[in-house]
């Protein structure tokens, strides 16, 4: 492991914001717990620190939330698709 960097794999922590994002879970607080409580999250990492959490929030927040509203468009895209073919 490099000096500085964190122990936790940075594809598990933008999982872990990502997915947060989508069920409306917006702080390192609350998303530090549900990683010790929540077995959708603990499957995901296994608990991360809120400091990771936070250190990663800051970098990556407006590219987060971009892709959250990307993904949100795309279900609802989906979702108009399969209303269509069942009203066939």
């Amino acid at each position: 492991m490099q000096a500085g960097r964190t122990a936790v794999a940075p594809e598990i922590l933008l999982t872990l914001w990502f997915f947060a994002l989508i069920e409306g879970v917006g702080s390192a607080r609350e998303l530090e717990r549900r990683t010790e409580r929540d077995i959708a999250y603990r499957w995901i990492c296994g608990g991360v620190s809120k400091r990771t959490l936070e250190n990663l929030q800051k970098q990556v927040k407006e590219h987060l939330e971009k892709l959250k509203k990307e993904s949100e468009s795309e279900t609802q895209r989906l979702e108009g698709h399969a209303r269509r073919d069942a009203a066939r």
